[in-house]
This record gives C-alpha cells, structure tokens and sequence, in this order.
C-alpha cells in the first residue's frame, strides 16, 4: 500500500514547519505545507506529565480503569517465542561504496532479538503480531492482537515471565519490541 501526502499541517511549531518546508522541495512530489497557530489555552505538557499519563495507560491496560481487571502471567521457554526489533540496517561507509553508488535511507530490517539478550527486554511492553513473517514491512502492517510485559527473565531456567490481560495462550510466538518500558509502582 502506498501512503501519498499531499499535504502536511504543523501546528504550533515553526522549526518543524521550516525543516518540513525544506524537505518538501527536495522531492518529486512537494506537499503543501500549511502552519496553523496553536488554539487559545493550550498548554504543552511536561516530560513528567507525560510519562505518568502513558504509565496510567499502561496500567488500565492490563488492570482496567479501577483494577477491575487480573492479568495473568504465563512462564515460557526462551525458546517458544520469537522478538523482533524494527531499525535502520548498519551503514557502510560512503567510502567503501562503489562509485554512484547510494543506499537506501528508508529502509528498515528486522533483527532477531537473541535469547541471550532477553535480560535487556526486563520490563519491556511487547505487542504480539500476528504475522508469520520476520520481515520488518510484514511485522510492521501485521496486525496487534495485544501487548504482553516482560516482568522476568530467568537465564538460569531459560525461562521468561509475561504478564497478559488474558489467561489465553499467546494468539502468536512473534512479538515486536520498542522502547516503551513500564515497572508497575503498587
């Protein structure tokens, strides 16, 4: 599928619109580029604000609203499931290219997470995809059937615990990491 801007609304921000304005005549096809002034009374929120409303969704999520909600834990095998972290692909340097040659800038590639580097995912918030595909376009357009948390890694057992809002067994063993973490505070 292929997304094609046309236009590109900034609201607020007169560095982001300049920068945008400048890429825009870079390309084939130039977007409009349309600054708006913010509305009347409002106010940018903190970086505190804004960590302690992304943690309250995180907690609704597999608490509910009013801890209505138990989600559950399941213990796996490092080996029954598989995490994939989308990025830029290593670069090689310009000079060791050959001539004319150029590479891509927007191309992304999924890397395998080993399990020997599941320590690191310790309270990572995972979303489980639903793709048998390891390739980053595929894991990226994949459908989420949810969001599991990483709350231990035991390297002895070779076992990891993930917390659920469902009691279910996970509907895929392919799971996307990203930088969100989140350690509950109860």
């Amino acid at each position: 599928m292929d997304f094609k801007v046309d236009v590109l609304v900034v609201i607020g921000d007169d560095r982001l619109h300049s920068q945008l304005e400048k890429f825009s005549t870079t390309q084939a096809r130039k977007p409009a580029v349309i600054k708006l002034s913010k509305s009347g009374g409002v106010i940018t929120r903190s970086v505190v604000t804004r960590q302690a409303s992304q943690s309250s969704r995180i907690r609704e999520y597999f608490y509910g609203t009013s801890n209505e909600l138990c989600p559950h834990s399941s213990v796996l095998d490092l080996t029954a499931i598989q995490v994939f972290n989308i990025g830029m692909p290593p670069q090689a340097p310009m000079s060791a290219l050959p001539i004319g040659v150029r590479l891509p800038r927007d191309q992304l590639v999924a890397t395998l997470v080993l399990p020997a580097q599941y320590p690191s995912l310790l309270h990572s918030v995972l979303a489980v995809v639903l793709t048998d595909s390891s390739k980053a376009d595929d894991l990226l357009q994949a459908n989420a059937a949810g969001f599991v948390l990483v709350t231990a890694v035991d390297m002895e057992r070779q076992k990891i615990t993930l917390l659920s809002p469902s009691p279910f067994a996970l509907p895929s063993t392919r799971l996307l990491t990203g930088s969100v973490k989140w350690q509950d505070s109860i």
